[in-house]
């Protein structure tokens, strides 16, 4: 009888489990899977039907085979930690999968954290799968959550990363590298379809082949705040940000808007795009570096909306663009410098015309030094982060007193 040397079959001893795959699919899914058997790897669609539950611990790893999707009719609960994320993957690299798509009916109450989806793809879908979303697809009327993700390199219709509706809550995560490439695609980064909230986040580095190249929200009914939306591209229109049909109860607020571009000329809103809306805010953001042949900062049409306490500075082409229709735009208290046109195009009160002096915009750092003329009342997203700028020379000089006025 043959034996094993010693050495052999005590390293066989310490093979961890984790080294085994276990294979799932296609057919239905639920129940709870653990690192101990990780990683899971889908051979075919799988689905978490209607009334059931798929639990995936942290430190899990699913992988797909090939370009498959996860359906969930019922709920799913992702959840991992901040040193034991739970990823989203191709088996292979250089290959993709479809996505997550809760349809219409699913479960409530669905949670995503500390979650990573890489390469997911789902242009290609076919019913009764989604094309939308290249990570995450949630029909309107299904509640969710997804907090603490990172979403990269993935690419649908519409939402390049993700595609989601009225009840989902976007929160602390970081969406990068997406692209969406449908007639008429909106959304690089994110694509809300009747509302949804988005907060904390950083998106960045998307692409639209339409309108939105980082957000968009269609019907907009949600709050887009307290996030960093950097260096997206849209073809046409809101390279940063597209709302359209929005219904009084949106807003971009707090928000860094930065370095977005919408490409095509007659480009409109590289900064943000506003079209057909009554009642709905931009407060409080830092638009700069943006660029549009058309509104680089802000553009809008067929609008009533308050802008206020924004810092519009050193955008590639307009401060603002009023594109189509009778609006009625009030500007309150913004600070404005060195766009290629300063020109606000609306009802002014307090508007500076002063360099906001920020720490040091060459290092993208666009908080505030303390001698800005405009605190405490102009702010922007970002607020005072450095001490005083200026020499007592400056301060004083007849050309900053006279911009001032």
């Amino acid at each position: 009888m043959s034996r094993l040397p010693l050495h052999l079959a005590l390293l066989l001893l310490f093979v961890p489990a984790a080294a085994l795959a276990t294979n799932v699919g296609p057919g239905d899914v639920s129940g709870t899977w653990t690192a101990a058997n990780s990683p899971y790897v889908v051979q075919g669609q799988i689905t978490v039907p209607a009334g059931q539950t798929l639990t995936i611990d942290p430190g899990v790893d699913v992988l797909f085979a090939g370009g498959f999707a996860l359906r969930v009719e019922g709920v799913i609960q992702a959840v991992g930690t901040a040193v034991d994320s739970i990823r989203f993957l191709p088996e292979t690299a250089g290959n993709t999968w479809a996505h997550i798509e809760l349809p219409s009916g699913a479960g409530d109450g669905s949670t995503f954290g500390y979650c990573v989806f890489r390469n997911g793809d789902a242009s290609a879908n076919t019913d009764p799968l989604s094309p939308n979303g290249g990570a995450l697809c949630i029909a309107q009327g299904v509640s969710a959550t997804v907090s603490q993700c990172t979403v990269e390199w993935c690419e649908g219709d519409n939402g390049g990363g993700i595609w989601a509706s009225d009840q989902v809550a976007i929160a602390d995560c970081v969406i990068r590298h997406c692209q969406c490439n449908g007639t008429n695609a909106k959304g690089g980064g994110v694509c809300f379809y009747y509302g949804g909230d988005l907060s904390g986040c950083t998106v960045s580095d998307n692409y639209s082949n339409f309108s939105g190249g980082g957000v968009s929200c269609e019907y907009c009914q949600g709050e887009l705040v307290d996030s960093e939306v950097t260096n997206n591209v849209a073809r046409v229109h809101g390279g940063g940000f597209d709302i359209q049909y929005a219904n009084g109860s949106s807003a971009v607020r707090n928000c860094l808007i930065a370095g977005n571009t919408s490409v095509i000329d007659g480009g409109d809103g590289g900064g943000i795009f506003y079209w057909y809306g009554a009642g709905d805010e931009i407060t409080g953001n830092t638009i700069v570096d943006n660029t549009a042949t058309s509104g680089a900062g802000i553009t809008y049409g067929y609008a009533t909306l308050t802008i206020e306490q924004n810092i519009i500075a050193a955008n590639n082409g307009p401060a603002s663009w009023r594109v189509y229709g009778t609006e009625t735009v009030s500007y309150t208290r913004n600070c404005v410098w060195a766009n290629e046109d300063d020109t606000l195009d609306g009802d002014l009160s307090e508007t500076l015309y002063v360099d906001p002096l920020f720490c040091d915009a060459g290092a993208g750092d666009y908080t505030l030094c303390a001698d800005s003329a405009c605190l405490p009342l102009i702010i922007g997203a970002l607020g005072q982060g450095c001490d005083a700028c200026l020499t007592a020379t400056e301060d004083a000089s007849w050309g900053r007193v006279k911009a001032l006025y």
